[in-house]
């Protein structure tokens, strides 16, 4: 589910490393090891949902914060987080 409440269902290719990643942290449960997606990773992940959840034209990484355009022109920037926290705006 996605900020507002709206159901997603992720491209194929990311639920496959996310199952990859839960099979690694179940079969390293013992040492408790949880193999976080961080970093890149998760930034790269929220950018490829955003993408495809809002319609979005992923722009080739040049530095200035600028990750994508939206379908009306506008350009945007996508944050995301490996964690779940509350809302603030």
């Amino acid at each position: 589910m996605v900020p507002g409440g709206v159901d997603f269902n992720l491209p194929e290719e990311i639920r496959e490393l996310l199952a990859a990643r839960n099979r690694l942290r179940d079969h390293y449960r013992f040492a408790d090891l949880k193999f976080t997606l961080d970093g890149n990773l998760v930034g790269d992940i929220g950018e490829a949902v955003a993408a495809k959840l809002f319609g979005l034209r992923l722009l080739k990484r040049n530095g200035t914060g600028i990750d994508g355009e939206a379908p009306d022109g506008r350009t945007v920037q996508v944050k995301a987080s490996g964690t779940i926290r509350a809302r603030t705006t």
